[in-house]
């Protein structure tokens, strides 16, 4: 008698997938050729290996999910929070726009109104998640973020270092903490 499991297995490799699981309520695929699938759509993305492809799918999936959190935020609330860190600043639609895209964006900053849309948005409780230059994502708590918020507020030269790979990020952390 054969298990569900290994039928599911079976019936995968006759079709090519060579690895096939949900995540976030997504059904990502992988096939032979390392093409990504999720929902069915192929993601036009080149990986060296299953590890890396799963990896792509899983920040793909959670880039997804940020940009459909983040533009349910309605753009009342980011004026305020506009307001509330940055009392100088005229807000504008456009400025509210590039709130909404640099947060979608998951990049590394210490811009406390960037920071508070991820805390409301983040699927790791207390934490934030960061997307680096190289790829790489970080996810740090938020005291670590408080401490760099402070730390770094006019050291533009060293937040773009940290952007750049997570080595570089590690480094800075550690030297702060």
């Amino acid at each position: 008698m054969i298990t569900l499991a290994q039928l599911k297995t079976k019936l995968s490799e006759k079709s090519g997938i060579i690895d096939s699981f949900i995540y976030q309520g997504a059904r990502v695929t992988v096939n032979e050729d390392l093409q990504i699938s999720i929902d069915g759509e192929l993601i036009d993305v080149e990986v060296k290996d299953l590890e890396e492809a799963r990896g792509h799918a899983k920040r793909y999936i959670s880039a997804s999910t940020i940009l459909e959190d983040i533009n349910t935020i309605p753009e009342e609330k980011i004026a305020n929070l506009i307001n509330k860190y940055h009392t100088t600043v005229k807000v504008t639609d456009t400025i509210i726009e590039s709130y909404l895209e640099l947060a979608s964006s998951n990049l590394f900053t210490i811009d406390p109104v960037l920071i508070e849309i991820k805390q409301k948005n983040s699927s790791f409780v207390g934490k934030i998640e960061h997307m680096l230059n190289d790829g790489n994502s970080v996810v740090i708590n938020e005291e670590t973020q408080n401490l760099l918020n402070t730390l770094l507020e006019d050291k533009y030269q060293i937040v773009e270092y940290m952007r750049e790979s997570k080595q570089n990020f590690m480094r800075i952390i550690k030297e702060v903490t």
